[in-house]
């Protein structure tokens, strides 16, 4: 059981990796797909092919979501719905490197609003692992040079993907109240069957306004894409990581999204790798590392 556990701070990376390519294929679709559309569809997508099972949990686990209803609409609403219809919304008006950057402010929100209400302890070790992920994201973002930082300009899309990030860090410290009788897949499928009803009036005001994307191979494998990798096993990886690790440890991997974007360009887009990459990628890695540092040294021991 130990090891299961465990593997979670390796498990962990998957998620940050689905989400980055999930960010570039939103941002290259951004003129066929509309945000609410986009979000919408992949939510529904992926209720589907959670039903055939996930209903039957449901249904076995009615009581429990009953009596916890509030807080499973809360999570749903949020974590599902709002977090990804605003990110679309925010990658319609800014660049993945603005999102990129941005993306690095969840853990400091976390940390932010841990402190503010007292939710966790936090050590001198782990302030330092945070910051020092920060500044990895921050160097890999704006080439190694700094100065860039100085000249960035704010649009309305960042606005939108800061308040995405916000919503994520609520979103990451609430789920550690979540029913412990609820196995991931039934809290998935219920936060799905509760969140989507709220997204469903704003989907019918954007088709109306704008019209169904018209249906062809890129935006039918978007949609499969969309439903599956960054949502079911995603999500699945990250609720049960934050209830294994916590939200602080959990919240440090999100440094890795942009690690995860500049592989990605090389990969798909024949970039070079350089030497800045590298620096920003040791210096996430070591912030994941203090962070974590005594979960890694326990995990050794065993």
């Amino acid at each position: 059981m130990k090891k299961i556990i465990n593997n979670y701070y390796f498990l962990m990376i998957l998620p940050p990796f689905f989400w980055a390519l999930n960010w570039i294929i939103a941002r290259h679709m951004r003129f066929e797909i509309e945000p609410i559309t986009m979000s919408f569809v992949r939510w529904f997508i992926a209720f589907l092919i959670l039903c055939p099972f996930g209903f039957i949990k449901f249904k076995n686990n009615f009581k429990v979501v009953k009596q916890n209803f509030k807080i499973l609409v809360i999570l749903g609403i949020l974590g599902t719905i709002t977090f990804n219809t605003l990110v679309y919304i925010g990658l319609k008006y800014t660049l993945v490197i603005n999102g990129s950057l941005l993306n690095t402010l969840i853990p400091v929100f976390i940390v932010l609003i841990s402190l503010t209400f007292r939710i966790e302890k936090f050590t001198i070790l782990k302030l330092l692992g945070v910051v020092t992920s920060f500044i990895g994201a921050v160097y890999i973002i704006f080439d190694g040079d700094l100065y860039k930082l100085a000249r960035i300009q704010v649009n309305v899309g960042d606005i939108w993907i800061i308040v995405a990030m916000l919503v994520w860090a609520v979103y990451t410290i609430i789920l550690k109240n979540k029913p412990k009788e609820l196995d991931s897949v039934t809290f998935l499928f219920t936060s799905i069957l509760l969140g989507l009803p709220f997204l469903f009036p704003f989907f019918i005001w954007e088709i109306l306004y704008y019209g169904f994307p018209e249906i062809n191979l890129n935006i039918l494998l978007t949609f499969i894409f969309y439903g599956t990798f960054p949502s079911i096993i995603s999500y699945l990886i990250w609720n049960n990581g934050v209830k294994e690790i916590g939200p602080t440890n959990a919240g440090v991997y999100t440094y890795l999204l942009p690690v995860f974007g500049i592989i990605l360009s090389i990969f798909f887009l024949d970039e070079t790798l350089l030497v800045y990459h590298l620096l920003g990628a040791i210096l996430i890695l070591i912030g994941i590392f203090l962070v974590n540092r005594k979960n890694f040294s326990s995990k050794e021991a065993n």
